[in-house]
C-alpha cells in the first residue's frame, strides 16, 4: 500500500518549521511512499502570479530536501484551480477577473467563472509556474467540479450564457434559461450540463498542455468526490476518490465513504494505475479520529479498490498516524498485493446503500460481478429497460421505495405481487412459517413506523397482494390486535426464471433486528442461488468485504464495527480455492482452521475485538 502524505503549508513555508518537520519526515522515511505539498492555504481561487513565482522558488527547493532524505516521489497538490468555496474575501484582493454568478443571481466572492478568456490565460500561466518547481507529479484537486461552490457551481455569468448560445444555437437571456433549469425542463437542463462538462473539458486540456509543455514527464492526478471527471483531458494516471468522513463520532459513516471510493474507481478509466485513497480528517483535528479508527480505515480502503491512501493531516506532523502506520506497515502491504487484479464479488447495491454491509452480506457496485441485485428508488427510476430486465431474471430485492416505480415501469407482473391498500400507522412485520424463516416463524418486528418518519402522508406500508405462485415471508399485521391486513415481504420465481423478493415494511437499520438479519441473509441465500461469496451466521455486526479473480482466487476482510468482540465464530466460504489462509498482524499468511461442506469451506475465526479486522486469503493450486 503507497503511504502517501499531503503536507500544509505552514509546515513548509517557514525554514525553522521545515527543518523540524523534515526530521519528523526521517525519523518516519519507511511509511512515507510520497509527500505532496499543498500549493496554498485556503480554498480562494485565485493566486496573484508573481507571488506564485516566488512561491516555485520555495517549491522547488523543499522538493529536493524531501529527495535528499530519502522521499521516492515528492511533488504538489494545487488545492484551488477555480476555488472551493466562499473563503477570506474579506482579507484576500478581490479576483480580477470574473467570478461565478448563482442560479439566483449571487455573484461568488472567491470561486472563478471558467470560461472567461482571462481566467484561461491565469490558469494556463499558474500552472505552468508550478510545474517549473520540478515536480514528479501534480494533483488537481476536487475544486475542479461543476457543481458546489458555495453560493454559485455551475456559473451563470453572461460569458457562460453567451458561450451556451453560441454553442446550442440558443437564445437564452438569464432569466430565461435559469427559470428553464428551475423548473426541469429535461432538455435544456441536459444542454447546460453538457456544456458545463465540455467548458471543464476545455480547461483540463489547457492545464494538461500547461504542465507538460514545462516537463513531458511530470505525471498528472485528479481527485474525484463523484464520477464525473477529466482523467482523458487531463492524461491523469493517478486518482484520489474520496468525500466525506472528517471525524469518527459516527464510525460507520466509514461504510458511506468507502462505497462512494468504490463507484468513483468503477468509473476511472483503465490507464488510471495509481488510486490513492483520501484519508480526510479536515479542517485537520488531531483527535477527530481515533488511532483506532486511522488504522482500520485503509483496510477498507484497500477492499475498495484502492493501492494506497493519500493521508491528509496538512497543517501539523501527525505523531500519532506514525505509529498507527508503523504498526500496521506490513499487513497493509500484504493486504494490498493479495486484493491485485481481483474485483469486488457480492450483491449489487446503489452508492451508500449500507444496509447489506452492516449485517455482514458482501457488496459491490458493479454489476458484472453481482450474485444478486438490490434495487432502490433511483436503480428503479434510472435503470434503462433491457438491464431491468436481466436483474429481474437473475435474482433481485425489491425495496419500498422502488415498487411504486417498478410498478409505473410495467415489470410489477415479473415481481408476483400487486400493490394494495396503503396504511399510514399501526402495523408490524409478522413472519410466516415458511422455511426461509426458520425457527423464527411467529417472530413479530415493530420498527415504530411513525418515530422515525413523521410525515403522515408519505410515510405507509402498503399491503402485498401476493400472484399465484408467490410465497409470503412476512405479513403486515396491526400492533393492537395482530390481524393480517396483507403480505409485506413475499418472494416468487417469475417467467423469466428470475427469483424475486419484493418488501414493504422497510424502516432505517431494521436488517439490525438479529432476527431480521437471519431473514435478509436467507433471503439473498435463496436470491442468489447460494452463490453469495461469505455467509456470517454468528450474530455479530461484521462488514464483510470480498474481492476475487477470475481464477477462484479471492481475499475476504472481516471488519468488526461493533464495540463488541465477536468471540468464536464460523464464515462459510464460497470460493473456487483449494488452500485458505488469515493474514497474521505480521503480514504472514498461515493456514486456516477449516472444514469442508457440501454448502461450501467454513472457516474459522477465533475473535474479532472492536473496529479491528481478520483477513482470509483463498488461493487455487
Amino acid at each position: 500500500m503507497k503511504k502517501a502524505h499531503r503536507i500544509g503549508y505552514s509546515r513548509y513555508f517557514d525554514d525553522k518549521e521545515f527543518e523540524k518537520h523534515l526530521k519528523f519526515i526521517s525519523r518516519n522515511i519507511d511509511v512515507v511512499d510520497e509527500i505532496a505539498l499543498f500549493t496554498e492555504y485556503s480554498h480562494f481561487g485565485y493566486w496573484e502570479l508573481s507571488s506564485q513565482r516566488e512561491h516555485a522558488v520555495l517549491l522547488k527547493k523543499r522538493l529536493n530536501s524531501y529527495r535528499a532524505a530519502g522521499v521516492k516521489s515528492v511533488g504538489l497538490n494545487v488545492l484551488d484551480t477555480l476555488g472551493h468555496l466562499e473563503e477570506g474575501w474579506e482579507v484576500f484582493p478581490k479576483p480580477p477577473m470574473q467570478t461565478m454568478v448563482s442560479i439566483n443571481g449571487e455573484i461568488s466572492t472567491s470561486c472563478l467563472c471558467p470560461n472567461t478568456e482571462e481566467f484561461r490565460k491565469y490558469i494556463a500561466e499558474r500552472y505552468s509556474i508550478l510545474a517549473s518547481s520540478n515536480p514528479d507529479f501534480i494533483w488537481v484537486d476536487d475544486d475542479f467540479r461543476i457543481g458546489n461552490h458555495g453560493v454559485a457551481g455551475p456559473c451563470f455569468c453572461q460569458t457562460c450564457i453567451d458561450k451556451f448560445n453560441r454553442k446550442t444555437g440558443r437564445g437564452e437571456t438569464f432569466e430565461s434559461l435559469t427559470a428553464a433549469i428551475k423548473a426541469g425542463n429535461g432538455e435544456i437542463n441536459g444542454e447546460w450540463h453538457r456544456f458545463c462538462y465540455d467548458s471543464h473539458s476545455e480547461v483540463a486540456s489547457i492545464i494538461e498542455k500547461a504542465i507538460h509543455s514545462v516537463n513531458p514527464d511530470i505525471i498528472i492526478g485528479e481527485m474525484t468526490g463523484g464520477t464525473e471527471h477529466w482523467f482523458d483531458e487531463l492524461k491523469a494516471e493517478k486518482g484520489r476518490p474520496g468525500g466525506g468522513f472528517y471525524e469518527d463520532s459516527h464510525p460507520c459513516g466509514l461504510l458511506s465513504k468507502v462505497s462512494t471510493c468504490e463507484n468513483q474507481i468503477l468509473s476511472y478509466p483503465p490507464f488510471v494505475t495509481d488510486i490513492q485513497y483520501e484519508f480526510e480528517n479536515f479542517p485537520y483535528r488531531e483527535l477527530g479520529k481515533s488511532k483506532t479508527m486511522m488504522a482500520l480505515e485503509p483496510y477498507l480502503a484497500v477492499m475498495a479498490g484502492c493501492s494506497g491512501v493519500a493521508f491528509n493531516t496538512s497543517g501539523h506532523d501527525n505523531y500519532r498516524l506514525m505509529e498507527v502506520l508503523h504498526g500496521h506497515k506490513a499487513r497493509y502491504d500484504a493486504l494490498t498485493a493479495l486484493t491485485e487484479g481481483k474485483h469486488a464479488a457480492g450483491v449489487n447495491v446503489g452508492v451508500y446503500e449500507l444496509d447489506l454491509m452492516k449485517i455482514g452480506v458482501p457488496s459491490t457496485v458493479d454489476p458484472r460481478y453481482a450474485c444478486a441485485y438490490m434495487i432502490g428508488r433511483n436503480e428503479a427510476e434510472y435503470t434503462a429497460d433491457e438491464q431491468l430486465k436481466d436483474m429481474l431474471s437473475k435474482g433481485v430485492f425489491i425495496r419500498a421505495s422502488a415498487l411504486p416505480i417498478i410498478e409505473k415501469r410495467g415489470y410489477l407482473g415479473l415481481c408476483g405481487v400487486k400493490l394494495g391498500e396503503k396504511y399510514h400507522s399501526g402495523i408490524s412485520e409478522r413472519f410466516t412459517d415458511h422455511v426461509l424463516n426458520g425457527d423464527d416463524a411467529g417472530y413479530i418486528c415493530n420498527c415504530y413506523m411513525n418515530f422515525f418518519n413523521r410525515d403522515r402522508e408519505n410515510n405507509f406500508v402498503t399491503a402485498l397482494i401476493p400472484q399465484k405462485g408467490a410465497q409470503t415471508l412476512s405479513e403486515a399485521i396491526t400492533i393492537n390486535t395482530a390481524e393480517p391486513v396483507g403480505a409485506c415481504l413475499t418472494i416468487y420465481e417469475n417467467e423469466l426464471g428470475g427469483r424475486v423478493a419484493a418488501t414493504t415494511y422497510d424502516y432505517p437499520d431494521s436488517f439490525l433486528f438479529t432476527t431480521k438479519r437471519r431473514q435478509i441473509i436467507s433471503i439473498f441465500d435463496w436470491l442468489s442461488r447460494s452463490a453469495l461469496p461469505a455467509v456470517i451466521r454468528h450474530e455479530c455486526k461484521v462488514t464483510a468485504m470480498f474481492r476475487e479473480d477470475d481464477s477462484g482466487n479471492f481475499v475476504c476482510l472481516l471488519a468488526n464495527m461493533n464495540y463488541d468482540a465477536t468471540g468464536e465464530f464460523e464464515i462459510l466460504l464460497r470460493a473456487k480455492a483449494d488452500v485458505f489462509k488469515i493474514l497474521g498482524n505480521d503480514g504472514i499468511l498461515r493456514e486456516a482452521e477449516q472444514r469442508k461442506t457440501d454448502d461450501g469451506i467454513f472457516v474459522k475465526i477465533s475473535n474479532i475485538e472492536p473496529w479491528k479486522t481478520a483477513v482470509i486469503s483463498g488461493e487455487t493450486r
